[in-house]
């Protein structure tokens, strides 16, 4: 959900998922964000001034995509590696930035 609860963050799981931002007033689609994981959607989170959203894909790629959502844009991937992120969200003792749980795969 969106800092100001304007808008819900809604991710699919399948080939080729979208991310939906939907106006929660009007219960319409606002913006589709594409192209940032291959199966599907594990997490969302908008940051705390909530101009920017973090999603993190499934198995097998486990991508942490930053989108400008506002824009339907993404301005960062990461690919997890060995290790699967599980999750993303606030950090509150900082200014709002979004951060992601791992666990380590590689041993």
């Amino acid at each position: 959900v969106h800092p100001s609860g304007r808008y819900v963050a809604v991710g699919e799981i399948g080939a080729n998922p979208n991310v939906y931002i939907v106006d929660a007033l009007s219960r319409r689609t606002h913006r589709v964000l594409r192209d940032g994981t291959e199966q599907g959607y594990a997490d969302l989170c908008f940051n705390r001034r909530g101009d920017r959203l973090a999603t993190v894909g499934c198995s097998p790629d486990y991508m942490l995509t930053v989108w400008d959502w506002k824009n339907e844009k993404s301005t960062a991937l990461l690919t997890a590696g060995c290790n699967t992120i599980s999750g993303v969200g606030k950090d509150v003792s900082s200014a709002g930035n979004a951060v992601s749980k791992a666990a380590d795969k590689s041993k």
